[in-house]
């Protein structure tokens, strides 16, 4: 019986004295390159990203998309930039930018990040801006690259 007690003693013991492991917080979801479509825009088709590095280190992404709309329509892309820990970059470069699409026809869009931390992005596309302060509409149709 004595053995036993002692036994459980040293197991408690060995316990006690392990090293802990720290609790971590949860690490902030990466940033995927992802492109938004605001608004249905069913006349806008085949919508992808495409990006590489520049010699300067900067990352530049290309839009590209077809119409599939018998008429000319304009749409507005902008481009987030994010860290490589996920947070946004603040630049004035990150605006609404007005694109003529020609019907039936491809479009390309491109865009340079503002500095070499911007290694991620979220391309957002809408057809119309609703007031001054150039927000979008909210539904989102969601295409990942």
């Amino acid at each position: 019986m004595r053995q036993l007690f002692l036994a459980g003693a040293v197991c408690l013991l060995l316990a006690a004295c392990a090293p802990h492991q720290p609790h971590h917080l949860e690490a902030m979801p990466e940033i995927q390159n992802e492109t938004f479509i605001l608004r249905n825009l069913p006349w806008l088709k085949e919508v992808s990203t495409h990006d590489r590095i520049l010699a300067s280190g900067f990352k530049q992404v290309a839009v590209l998309g077809r119409s599939d709309s018998r008429t000319t329509r304009k749409a507005y892309v902008k481009v987030d930039w994010f860290t490589e820990d996920g947070f946004p970059v603040k630049t004035r470069l990150s605006r609404w930018k007005p694109v003529t699409i020609q019907p039936q026809e491809a479009f390309v869009y491109s865009a340079v990040s503002p500095s070499g931390a911007a290694v991620n992005y979220h391309v957002l596309i809408t057809d119309e801006l609703r007031d001054v302060g150039q927000r979008p509409y909210r539904n989102r149709a969601h295409f990942t690259k």
